[in-house]
């Protein structure tokens, strides 16, 4: 577990200890999301990795415009996607402060899953559209 500091005054001890179990069991959720947030980008990569095949194939075994769309959406939905989780919790986080401080977790969950969900969208279309075009198809 991670190592944190909370300055405190002990003239309310007990609200001090529930400060405390508070700091911790954030803690201990963000380093579950941090490990569910590790194996998303896997399988990812995996479903990934499967379309480049798959256009590898199309294209007669070489890496020819769907290979080349594949691997392009792909890179492109990781990196939309890790931009969007990362400015999707960043947001959630600062709505979350509103709700006196309590919704500062779950605003950032919901909001790097909203935000990567869209961001991924987003980056995998873009990388597509790169490719299309410089081929010039739609």
């Amino acid at each position: 577990m991670a190592k944190f500091l909370i300055v405190e005054a002990r003239f309310y001890a007990h609200l001090n200890d529930m400060l405390i179990a508070g700091a911790r069991g954030a803690l201990e959720a963000a380093g579950t999301y941090k490990s569910l947030g590790r194996a998303t980008v896997g399988v990812a990569v995996i479903i990934g990795g499967l379309q480049v095949y798959g256009g590898y194939q199309q294209d007669g075994g070489h890496f020819g415009y769907h290979a080349q769309t594949a691997a392009a959406g792909a890179t492109g939905g990781l990196i939309g996607g890790w931009v969007g989780a990362e400015g999707g919790a960043a947001a959630g986080a600062a709505i979350g402060v509103w709700f006196g401080g309590v919704g500062v977790l779950p605003g950032a969950v919901i909001g790097g899953f909203v935000g990567g969900f869209f961001g991924s969208q987003a980056g995998s279309s873009i990388g597509s559209g790169v490719v299309n075009y410089y081929y010039d198809q739609k």
